[in-house]
């Protein structure tokens, strides 16, 4: 049985509600540091664990102890097999899988990023200020930086009534994403262009600068951007591709702050895990029950203030027994 069945015979044993994430679980068992009892996380590869709350790092070992009242040498064989108590507690190193993703296979040439061809917008998507409605959402939202958005060359659609955001590489565009200014019952309030791949791109130029923040929508990263000193990226969901990680990866941007909304908590998680080894991760979070693109910039940069460095013991090449 391996690591990741036996965390789920031990969960399940206990009573402990979980959820299980493509690389991670997330429970509702208490973490020793700080008392904390929901949204714990757990890498299913080796066992570790963060809380956000108070950044304290700890392996499954030290619950598996408490809770079963036992050795760490007993906790040991419970979560890898009897026997394995006394091997295990070393150096261990970062999985094969996740080494190569951070540093390439050393007989492997990069490969160049298919993303297709890029479009022209039709004289259907006009300049936002031509359009007197456009005019008065953008400013019912707050954004009204003309310098910002004519920066990210926004535009508006008079057949779908709605704010379009072009998603550009090297300054071409490659897609957009459009905002319904007045959307109907059912109707869903963002539009993705038909056959666009979103998941290959980032909204908006921030990769180029050392700081950086992750943001899901269109409007979160206007907001963000209006801010002193502050640029960012949108994902365009809440999920963040592979392929969106790398580019973040490849990009000179040391420090980043992710602001993805309070309920993406695993997706949180899994970027801390893939980029914390080589860049400085932040957690920042809009004022609560809201999102970033409701928010001032007085406000984002009160949040920027107010960050939490995410690092962790399992981000590290070598990880090592707390």
């Amino acid at each position: 049985m391996n690591l990741t069945k036996r965390l789920e015979a031990f969960l399940d044993s206990n009573g402990i509600h979980y959820k299980s994430g493509r690389q991670s679980f997330i429970t509702d068992c208490l973490n020793p540091a700080c008392g904390k009892s929901r949204h714990m996380y757990v890498r299913k590869m080796d066992g570790q664990s963060i809380c956000f709350k108070c950044g304290a790092k700890w392996h499954w070992k030290r619950l598996v102890s408490n809770i079963a009242n036992c050795s760490f040498d007993q906790a040991y064989n419970v979560l890898y097999g009897r026997g394995a108590g006394d091997v295990i507690d070393q150096e261990t190193p970062l999985d094969p899988d996740l080494m190569e993703f951070f540093f390439g296979h050393p007989d492997e040439k990069k490969e160049k990023r298919d993303i297709g061809n890029p479009i022209v917008l039709g004289p259907d998507f006009i300049p936002y200020n031509k359009s007197g409605k456009a005019m008065k959402y953008l400013h019912f939202r707050g954004v009204t930086n003309k310098d910002l958005l004519d920066h990210h060359d926004v535009r508006y659609h008079g057949a779908m009534n709605a704010i379009v955001f072009p998603v550009k590489e090297n300054g071409m565009i490659y897609g957009w994403q459009a905002r319904l200014i007045d959307p109907q019952k059912n109707q869903p309030k963002a539009i993705t262009m038909p056959r666009f791949d979103k998941s290959k791109f980032l909204m908006g130029n921030g990769c180029y600068w050392n700081r950086l923040v992750i943001v899901e929508g269109p409007f979160d990263l206007m907001h963000i951007e209006a801010a002193e000193g502050v640029n960012a990226i949108a994902s365009m969901g809440k999920v963040i591709s592979q392929d969106q990680l790398k580019l973040i990866l490849d990009s000179p941007a040391k420090e980043i702050y992710i602001g993805l909304d309070e309920d993406a908590t695993e997706q949180v998680y899994e970027v801390v895990d893939q980029l914390g080894l080589h860049k400085k991760c932040f957690r920042i979070v809009a004022p609560r029950g809201r999102d970033f693109g409701d928010c001032s910039p007085k406000e984002i940069e009160k949040a920027m203030e107010k960050a939490l460095l995410t690092t962790a013991l399992f981000l590290e090449v070598y990880l090592k027994e707390l």
